[in-house]
């Protein structure tokens, strides 16, 4: 494969792009197909290879903007939002690792180096992954639970609605809970606090958990009879007492009480994947070429 044939991608390029993710049998896009303009004018990490004045496939990633708030010594986390390939096989996987190395050169360097990552149920493209130096991660599984919810006999912490003031103590529960590829940074659990029904947990004047709730969606249907737990997080230092399960019995708002189902989001079956870097090896080659062209 001829490195030079592969370059970032330009905006002139969306609708060959977009040609590539709706008719070739290998593609992937974990993101509206309507911001992909976007991220191609505000965030850096994306490459296209260009056969004979055509697009044979892409990558785009994006590094998402959000620091460990405790340590400050977190990996910067980078999604895979969308790739495409028109050929088969063995020619597809070497095609996305050239691809993924120049899109990947493109990105800022972060002291703490990167954690890429993908969620995808596609065999293609975990094949892809695995070759690209990605490690499979368990499976995200569906479940349900019908009927009331029992309450706990005994209490050791209290619920009570989060407020925009409890963002930052959320934020530091959910770095200390979860791995640093599952956490959320302040922006995402922003937005959360703004789509859900938010309740933390509180012991003696100290938030230990947090839960979020949300009418379960169906498509573009909301059913009001079903709820979906988005999210739950209890810190760490906690995890061995009871705070686990009064946060599990969290109050659900008034509309999604009497015996409606808390489920959780519908992922079954999706392999997740990721890849931890220290640095790119590519990236001062790509600072010194004017025409962005990543070269091995």
């Amino acid at each position: 494969m001829n490195p030079t044939s592969i370059r970032p991608a330009q905006s002139e390029d969306l609708p060959e792009m977009y040609s590539l993710l709706a008719e070739a049998s290998r593609s992937f896009a974990n993101v509206d197909v309507g911001d992909l303009p976007g991220l191609l004018r505000e965030s850096p990490g994306t490459a296209v290879q260009v056969d004979t004045k055509k697009i044979s496939g892409f990558v785009i990633l994006q590094q998402e903007d959000w620091a460990d708030e405790q340590s400050g010594n977190a990996p910067a986390r980078v999604a895979l939002r969308a790739t495409a390939s028109k050929y088969p096989g063995a020619k597809a996987r070497k095609q996305f690792s050239a691809l993924f190395q120049c899109a990947e050169a493109t990105l800022p360097a972060r002291p703490a180096g990167q954690l890429f990552f993908a969620l995808t149920d596609q065999n293609w493209l975990q094949a892809s992954l695995s070759e690209a130096g990605f490690e499979r991660h368990d499976s995200i599984r569906f479940y349900e639970r019908s009927g009331p919810v029992a309450q706990p006999q005994h209490q050791p912490a209290h619920l009570l609605p989060a407020d925009r003031s409890d963002l930052p103590h959320i934020v530091r529960v959910d770095s200390a809970a979860f791995e640093p590829l599952w956490r959320l940074g302040a922006t995402e659990l922003a937005r959360l606090y703004q789509e859900c029904r938010i309740e933390v947990a509180v012991r003696n004047g100290i938030k230990v958990g947090y839960a979020a709730l949300n009418l379960y969606t169906d498509g573009d249907r909301r059913d009001e009879k079903a709820a979906q737990l988005v999210r739950l997080a209890v810190h760490t230092a906690r995890a061995g007492s009871r705070h686990w399960q009064t946060t599990v019995g969290f109050q659900p708002p008034p509309c999604q009480r009497a015996g409606h189902s808390p489920r959780l989001p519908q992922y079954a079956g999706k392999q997740s994947f990721s890849r931890r870097d220290s640095m790119n090896p590519c990236n001062s080659q790509a600072r010194s070429s004017s025409s962005g062209i990543c070269q091995k």
